[in-house]
């Protein structure tokens, strides 16, 4: 078996994308994680199955958000991860580099430059447009030294490093057929961020883990922030309180840390839960006392090539959902009939969409029953598993 070397600057066992990943790879390589470690400063190298080993890389979290900030500045970041990723490669035979997003191809390149490894680069967002929304980017001296214009500027070359190039959906694909003449259509591969149904399907139910009584609960589950449109759901449960007094936000989710102080005061609403962060296999739990999911990101460019895991998720638990206009997200309820869009950013919108499954149960059980008969058939890692290995078929 080749050695492939799988990095996630962040914390692997809270990734279920790059897990499924990992475990796909497994079924034909010998895959080594390198990961990074935020509590304690033990390195550890650790077998999770014969095929898959994991090491963690302690660093402090506040001087990796600094590091990594200043990346456009000072590429200490780029230094400090081709150093750890090289000896890693050394140290086991690395065959291949398998890279999460973009701000992590010159990384790949440096490496690939020293090793002659193979390498691919695994885009989970339009990282351009996303870091222009990201509040830490916001502000004079904050913009002065992340220049997150920048990305945009360079993002062609750093897609013309990378061997293969991994994307979530064939809109990502096409965006980057039209605007870059070098990139050819056979490097892509297409590998949404879809459930493990094997997985997902072993977690017990408790439906004792939040108390429902007689309310009528929409679920978030994800990063709490604006852009993800938790204010807009806040402000449509609001103008919904007197009607429908039974009308109840859960939000499941860390808040961006850049904007804590903004939803401090919104969290002490009465229709509205939030607790801070539960373990995946919990969701289950959670939906199951759960009447609509909600994913009401904003319209803008970020989210407009992409489909969170949590819509996948959502359906395949047999819920239905709302979600905002951007074409990804509509295309998805509307093709598979498993839900309703509102205009995002929208809250007067989203009460009228939010009281329309509220008068129609029945129309909510059939979203839900279509939603997972849908991920069952069509949208789970089963399907897209073969043209997800053919990435690394010039290693086989």
């Amino acid at each position: 078996m080749h050695n492939i070397c799988v990095v996630i600057d962040n914390d692997f066992y809270n990734d279920p994308r790059v897990m499924n990943e990992v475990k796909l790879l497994s079924e034909m390589f010998n895959v080594y994680v390198l990961c990074f470690k935020f509590t304690n400063a033990v390195t550890k190298h650790q077998m999770i199955n014969s095929n898959v080993y994991v090491k963690q890389i302690y660093i402090n979290k506040k001087i990796k958000d600094i590091l990594f900030g200043i990346q456009n500045t000072i590429p200490i970041y780029e230094w400090f991860m081709a150093y750890h990723i090289g000896k890693y490669i050394a140290e086991h035979n690395l065959r291949s580099i398998h890279l999460h997003d973009l701000y992590m191809s010159n990384i790949g390149r440096l490496v690939k430059k020293k090793t002659g490894v193979y390498f691919i680069l695994d885009l989970h967002e339009n990282y351009p447009q996303a870091v222009l929304n990201y509040k830490w980017t916001k502000g004079f001296f904050k913009k002065l030294l992340a220049r997150p214009h920048k990305w945009g500027k360079i993002e062609g070359r750093l897609l013309s490093y990378p061997d293969k190039i991994i994307v979530m959906l064939s809109e990502n694909k096409q965006l980057f057929l039209s605007r870059y003449s070098f990139l050819k259509e056979e490097n892509f591969t297409i590998f949404p961020s879809l459930p493990d149904l094997d997985k997902f399907k072993s977690y017990p139910i408790d439906s004792t883990v939040f108390q429902k009584n007689d309310r009528f609960i929409l679920l978030y589950y994800g990063i709490i922030s604006a852009r993800r449109g938790i204010l807009t759901s806040i402000e449509a449960v609001k103008k919904l309180k007197s009607k429908y007094p039974n009308v109840h936000l859960l939000l499941i989710g860390p808040i961006d840390r850049a904007e804590e102080s903004d939803f401090s005061s919104y969290m002490q609403d009465g229709n509205i839960t939030h607790i801070k962060w539960i373990d995946i296999s919990l969701l289950p739990s959670y939906a199951s006392i759960s009447d609509v999911c909600l994913n009401p990101v904003l319209k803008v460019a970020e989210y407009e090539t992409t489909i969170a895991a949590k819509v996948y998720q959502y359906a395949l638990l047999g819920k239905p959902q709302i979600v905002s206009d951007c074409k990804p997200l509509v295309d998805f309820v509307e093709e598979n009939k498993c839900g309703i869009a509102f205009k995002g950013g929208d809250s007067d919108d989203l009460a009228l969409k939010i009281e329309h499954l509220v008068n129609n149960p029945d129309e909510c059980k059939e979203y839900g029953q279509n939603g997972k008969q849908a991920i069952e058939k069509k949208y789970n890692i089963d399907v897209y598993k073969s043209a997800f290995l053919s990435t690394y078929k010039d290693l086989t």
